[in-house]
């Protein structure tokens, strides 16, 4: 991540109220991009996360430098790389015992309960509409039609958002020079 705070304008400030200016990195300097752009296929296209990848060695294959990590999470909205990365299945796992206990207390422990409000169906035109659900109480669930309810466990819960987090937007090889030559213009200025 120290690559990208190069791209940060140098700033003189008086740290210790000494009247010795130091050297600093202006950190309070910010850049974006819309989040329309983000939604461009031609700049933009979604990347599915594997087993052992790490924002540093996906830059590395995509763009030759693994120093462009901040590139994957900026545009990632990641903040912690080490809850907004997908865990590998050894990490997800020591996780849920973590958190649960052990891996089958997990597997058994309700998580919230869901009525579907719209089933998954192909339509005509070959378009996969996907199951829309509410969360409701137990009581809720109780009294709601077995075909038109789920139970969540804590297991398949965590495991969904482990998933979610699987696919990424990365900036298209072709634009990593435009959109590093933009953040350097954003932030110089």
């Amino acid at each position: 991540m120290s690559a990208y705070f190069k791209y940060f304008p140098k700033v003189e400030y008086d740290v210790q109220k000494t009247s010795n200016l130091d050297v600093a990195t202006n950190l309070l300097k910010r850049f974006s991009i819309k989040a329309s752009s983000v939604n461009n296929t031609a700049i933009f296209y979604d990347y599915n996360i594997v087993e052992g990848d790490r924002p540093d060695s996906v830059a590395n294959k995509l763009y030759g430098d693994p120093d462009l990590a901040w590139v994957i999470l900026f545009f990632n909205r990641s903040i912690n790389p080490l809850f907004d990365w997908p865990l590998t299945s050894e990490q997800f796992q020591r996780y849920i015992i973590d958190k649960y206990g052990s891996l089958s207390l997990a597997k058994t422990t309700v998580h919230h309960y869901e009525k579907i409000i719209e089933a998954e169906q192909t339509l005509v035109t070959g378009e996969f509409k996907v199951e829309r659900t509410i969360i409701i109480d137990q009581t809720t669930y109780n009294s709601t039609a077995a075909d038109s309810r789920h139970v969540i466990y804590s297991y398949y819960y965590e495991e969904t958002l482990n998933n979610a987090r699987g696919v990424i937007k990365v900036v298209s090889p072709a634009y990593i020079t435009d959109i590093l030559n933009q953040a350097s213009n954003i932030l110089s200025n």
